[in-house]
């Protein structure tokens, strides 16, 4: 019985996932995530004006409208199919907060990366860095999970991670059948847990 407890725990284990955007959605606050957007809509638009207005005087130059320019030639036409965020990353100090937002524009025919920078200190918010970067494909195309064109090494290393999963669990239960291991618990959880990490991007 213990036997069958344990493989429905890990099949579940192996079945339970969570959907990237909703994640991102939920750790991203919701008031950094609009003024992103609303940044990539008046660069889109070319409303330069609006956002010089709220860059750090630190960026102020003469060559601002032309940088806008190039950023705004990035965008087609077209209504994005899609924006979404791909990255969020917020920094609370005293007296100062940091975020730093990605999104993700879908076109018919292109895509593209758009990074808002904002910081506050006191009251006053400003822009402190704007970003457009084209991609060939979405980030998750561009970094999903393939065997395709791996190395010999590549290969080894899931090989590797698949059979200390498989030893893990195999441990597990001879911890969770063994009679004489005391405290039963505390090597449970030792065994799940683990002593390192090793991982791979």
């Amino acid at each position: 019985m213990r036997v069958g407890f344990l493989a429905s725990v890990v099949v579940c284990s192996l079945l339970v996932g969570c959907d990237q955007a909703t994640l991102m959605k939920k750790f991203t606050p919701q008031a950094d995530e609009a003024i992103a957007r609303e940044y990539g809509q008046l660069l889109q638009k070319r409303k330069f004006d609006q956002i010089e207005h709220d860059l750090d005087p630190s960026l102020l130059d003469s060559s601002v409208p032309e940088t806008f320019s190039k950023m705004a030639a990035l965008f087609p036409a077209d209504t994005p199919d899609s924006v979404k965020v791909v990255g969020s990353h917020t920094f609370h100090g005293q007296g100062l907060s940091k975020s730093d937002v990605t999104l993700e524009y879908q076109f018919p025919t292109q895509w593209l990366l758009v990074n808002v920078l904002t910081q506050k200190k006191g009251d006053v918010s400003t822009l402190v860095g704007l970003h457009v970067t084209p991609i060939p494909d979405s980030l998750e195309n561009l970094n999903r999970f393939t065997l395709v064109g791996k190395s010999v090494l590549q290969y080894l290393t899931l090989i590797c991670a698949v059979g200390s999963l498989l030893f893990t669990f195999y441990v597990f239960a001879v911890c969770i059948r063994s009679r004489d291991m005391k405290p039963k618990w505390f090597w449970s959880i030792a065994v799940l847990v683990g002593v390192g990490y090793f991982g791979v991007n």
